[in-house]
């Protein structure tokens, strides 16, 4: 940048600021945490062309030149050096950049401003000096502001506050210095609320009521009566009156809090429990496998057979695992309960048998359907007879000692109220798991 650039840029400057001096006819107040400066657009204007003149000026060095127009006896001025000459330069432009945003932003940091009379969109500097003033702004001092709103008298406020009328009246001064405008038009008449005093008193009220708002959901959700809660279950676990029973009960006892529902097998529960996804599940397991989850046992249910009501050995009052070895065999796909289709097949092998497998399903519902349809026979959990399916008969196996047990699982750093609360409702001895 030449020096005929930098004073036309001087001169903008300081031309431009006059124009706007005219259109403040205020001081620009900027406020530390230690001091409160007042500085006028003409004396930012100044400073910067004096930076900026003192910038133009060339680098000659540590030697002197003479000072035209010296009248007697050479005199010098020693010009800047290189290091000054790009200090000032820096100064001058960050000075400008204050006068420029000074009118927009530090004349009053709540309000949108155009010397030219014209409202800029609001931009990331109006936001975060927004953000600042509205966290530093004291919610007592709002409190305190609206008492006086609502008595329209300092003396009824203080009363009411139970704080002494000179600090109600320090504490509303200090409140209008902070925005930057008159609240209150007081006089021998009395106190009433300004045009700013009544937008600042709605804003006020809304903010308080959040805040109130906030401090109540926390509190609730802290002893669990606010708050969600996600249970999952499996197909045969929904079927369970426990499930329904403290679903029903917590929901009575803590309306406030959000329950939501989901439909997943054993595996998929686990990996959701572990991810976050879900806060507790409801399924079935087999004892050995804890898979590092708190549990709450809730019911033990043994395997049986399940025939058709026609069938030959419904007749039986209970039935040997070798007596099956010739049966038709309708099982769980592996992929959808390993668990069950292994333990099935190794009590098998013990027996030095093998089932004869004619139809795989993917579902507990869907291997009663194929059942019922005459396609073979099942093995399912004794907890299968709540699900009302009519023309089946369920006969002990022996042989088989094959269970599962049906727990709450959750993992066991989840801090959850709520999950804590809904614990506290199923009354089993817990598992650590």
């Amino acid at each position: 940048m030449t020096a005929a650039q930098l004073s036309a840029s001087s001169s903008s400057i300081a031309s431009g600021a006059a124009g706007e001096e005219l259109t403040l006819r205020r001081e620009i107040t900027t406020t530390t945490p230690c001091s409160r400066i007042r500085i006028s657009p003409t004396v930012l204007s100044r400073i910067s062309a004096f930076f900026l003149v003192l910038a133009s000026r060339p680098i000659v060095g540590p030697r002197s030149v003479p000072r035209r127009g010296a009248i007697g006896p050479r005199s010098t001025l020693r010009a800047p050096t290189g290091f000054i000459r790009n200090s000032a330069f820096w100064l001058s432009a960050g000075i400008g950049v204050l006068h420029q945003l000074s009118a927009g932003h530090f004349r009053h940091p709540m309000l949108r401003y155009d010397p030219g009379g014209i409202a800029r969109p609001i931009s990331i500097f109006d936001l975060s000096i927004r953000i600042i003033y509205r966290s530093v702004m004291d919610l007592r001092k709002m409190r305190y502001f609206l008492a006086i709103a609502d008595q329209l008298n300092f003396h009824r406020a203080a009363e009411k506050l139970n704080v002494s009328q000179p600090a109600l009246s320090q504490c509303v001064k200090a409140l209008e210095a902070e925005l930057g405008a008159q609240l209150l038009d007081r006089s021998s008449r009395g106190v009433a609320l300004t045009e700013s005093g009544a937008v600042f008193a709605r804003g006020a009220r809304q903010v308080l009521r959040e805040a109130e708002f906030a401090v109540a959901s926390t509190r609730l959700a802290d002893r669990g009566e606010r708050g969600s809660l996600t249970i999952a279950f499996n197909e045969v676990g929904g079927q369970q009156p426990v499930v329904g029973q403290s679903l029903a009960l917590f929901r009575a006892a803590f309306p406030n809090v959000t329950v939501r529902l989901a439909e997943m097998g054993e595996a998929a529960q686990h990996e959701a429990l572990r991810s976050g996804a879900i806060d507790a599940g409801f399924h079935f397991r087999l004892p050995a496998r804890h898979s590092g989850l708190a549990a709450r046992v809730l019911d033990t249910q043994q395997f049986m057979l399940v025939v058709p009501e026609t069938h030959a050995l419904a007749k039986c009052p209970k039935v040997h695992l070798a007596d099956l070895t010739d049966q038709p065999m309708i099982m769980l796909r592996r992929d959808v309960n390993a668990d069950t289709n292994d333990g099935i097949r190794q009590a098998f092998e013990q027996q030095h048998a093998m089932p004869q497998v004619v139809l795989e399903a993917s579902s507990d519902a869907a291997m009663l359907t194929l059942v019922t349809a005459g396609l073979g026979l099942a093995i399912v959990m004794g907890a299968q007879r709540r699900g009302g399916w009519d023309g089946l008969a369920l006969r002990p196996i022996e042989g088989l000692s094959l269970a599962k047990e049906f727990v709450l699982a959750w993992q066991p750093d989840n801090r959850s109220s709520a999950l804590v609360k809904f614990i506290a409702l199923i009354e089993q001895p817990v598992d650590p798991g």
